[in-house]
């Protein structure tokens, strides 16, 4: 599986090796051979796939900003305050006070409430909803997606935003 910042190999051979630490790719035969600093890796996958796999290892990653969506042509209003740097970075120079695309960090409950209270009137809202990774506490990816669906939005897309946040996009269901 290929994430934004790395590699995970999830089979008999289980690891996770930082995209910046592939020093090179090919394709030989039927095998991927990623260069890694423990040495080559060689993945049988057949021609077809293997070549696929080079084509992705070859573009760069996707900034956080054009995963969402987000860039100064298509600019994201921002709900109450950010903490995350990943994500304030990702938008900087991207915000604006009348765009369609909205964004807001979910810490608690109250939070949710203000942001559902400025999405709602607004009948093409889409919207990303950033939580806290992996924690039972606080307001969750799964409270946003059941409070989301409750309020008519469809979840479409989720992304990693850092080591401790997540963002789930929504779009109002037609």
């Amino acid at each position: 599986m290929l994430e934004a910042t790395e590699l995970l190999l999830r089979s008999a051979l289980k690891a996770r090796i930082p995209r910046a630490d592939l020093a090179g790719f090919a394709v030989e035969g039927d095998d991927l051979v990623v260069l890694t600093p423990a040495g080559a890796l060689r993945v049988s996958l057949g021609a077809a796939q293997a070549a696929l796999w080079l084509k992705t290892l070859q573009k760069p990653a996707p900034s956080l900003a054009a995963k969402l969506g987000i860039s100064p042509q298509n600019p994201a209003f921002v709900i109450g305050n950010l903490s995350d740097a990943a994500l304030i970075a990702a938008l900087q120079g991207c915000t604006l006070g009348d765009a369609a695309l909205f964004v807001a960090e979910l810490p608690d409950q109250a939070a949710f409430e203000v942001a559902l209270a400025v999405i709602l009137p607004q009948p093409q809202a889409r919207f990303w909803g950033v939580t806290r990774k992996g924690t039972t506490r606080g307001f969750s990816e799964a409270d946003l997606r059941a409070q989301m669906r409750g309020a008519a939005f469809i979840d479409s897309k989720s992304c990693a935003v850092s080591a401790l946040h997540t963002t789930t996009g929504y779009a109002r269901v037609r």
